[in-house]
């Protein structure tokens, strides 16, 4: 069982987000978090990944990468209009087509529709080459295509887009690793 909630630490004046597992707490970064809450949505453990989606997201409502990983577990719960109303409330205006391209994927990758998702993820990166989440996830779904040197690289991509912090960049950098060792 994992669960989430956010604070700040007093002595350093840093957003943290306690993670339970068990009986033990860690207090991580948001981007560390979120690096959690990705590997949980891959192991398909959706609420325990939105739940930490959630506590990031309550410390900057604006983070693009946690906003898209939340909206993706809400598709893999099957809620697809609360993924819906998560991506229109971030990506509005001149952004909606992003939020279109990204509920279509998430759809599409919970119905195993898996060449589809990738296309509308391909579309977005096109589009918006500078989300390095959606390049994380665009690797995952082509990696669960069997297309390993396009995951590679689109995780390279993705580790690129995030100027090599944060977290799609700590999650691609595991996910590369992940793979050689395989």
């Amino acid at each position: 069982m994992v669960s989430a909630e956010s604070t700040t630490n007093v002595s350093e004046d840093k957003p943290r987000v306690l993670i339970r597992s068990g009986h033990e707490t860690y207090a991580v970064s948001p981007e560390k978090a979120l690096a959690l809450a990705h590997l949980l949505a891959k192991a398909k453990r959706y609420k325990a990944a939105l739940q930490v989606c959630q506590k990031v997201v309550s410390l900057d409502a604006k983070d693009p990468q946690a906003v898209i990983l939340m909206a993706c577990c809400e598709a893999g719960l099957k809620d697809y209009e609360g993924c819906n109303k998560i991506l229109r409330a971030m990506f509005s205006g001149n952004q909606e087509v992003l939020a279109e391209h990204l509920q279509a994927a998430f759809v599409y990758h919970t119905l195993g529709m898996n060449s589809d998702s990738a296309k509308e993820l391909v579309a977005l990166t096109d589009e918006q080459p500078d989300l390095p989440m959606v390049w994380l996830l665009l690797g995952d779904h082509l990696s669960e295509m069997g297309k390993q040197e396009k995951a590679a690289l689109c995780w390279r991509l993705a580790i690129d887009r995030a100027g090599h912090r944060g977290a799609a960049a700590l999650a691609a950098e595991r996910e590369l690793e992940s793979a050689r060792n395989c």
